[in-house]
C-alpha cells in the first residue's frame, strides 16, 4: 500500500471510530443508578407498601417500576413530578396512595433523593 493510501486509510479510520466517552463531555449527565434489588430490598418495598394499605398483586412489575422510577428522578425529575406522573399513569391511584408509594421507593432503592412527605417515618 502506497503512502498515500495509508493515509486514506488512516483518515478513514479515524472518521468511524467512536467518539471520545460522554464522561468526557462535562454536558452529559451520568444518572447514578438506583440501588439493585435484592430479597431483602424487595421486601421492605413491599412492606412499605402494605403498611400504606397498597396491594401488590404483581411483585416484579412492583419493582421494576419502582426502578424505573428511580431512573425518573436521576434524570432531573422531583418526587412531585413522579406523583404526578404515577397518577397520570394508573387511574386507581388516590394521590395519598401514589405519595406513599414514591416514599417507598425513595427510601428503599434511591434514597439520595428528597420523599416528598415523610409517610414511612
Amino acid at each position: 500500500m502506497s503512502r498515500p493510501a495509508k493515509l486514506v486509510a488512516v483518515a478513514v479510520l479515524l472518521a468511524v471510530l467512536p467518539s471520545a466517552p460522554a464522561a468526557a463531555d462535562p454536558t452529559v449527565q451520568t444518572l447514578e443508578p438506583s440501588r439493585p434489588s435484592t430479597p431483602a430490598l424487595d421486601e421492605q418495598f413491599l412492606v412499605d407498601l402494605a403498611r400504606a394499605g397498597i396491594g401488590v398483586t404483581d411483585v416484579p412489575t412492583a419493582v421494576f417500576g419502582a426502578h424505573d422510577t428511580c431512573a425518573f428522578l436521576a434524570a432531573g425529575h422531583d418526587a412531585e413530578e413522579a406523583v404526578e406522573k404515577g397518577m397520570a399513569n394508573n387511574a386507581s391511584m388516590t394521590r395519598a396512595d401514589e405519595i406513599a408509594y414514591i416514599d417507598a421507593v425513595i427510601e428503599v432503592y434511591c434514597p439520595r433523593y428528597p420523599g416528598i412527605t415523610g409517610t414511612l417515618t
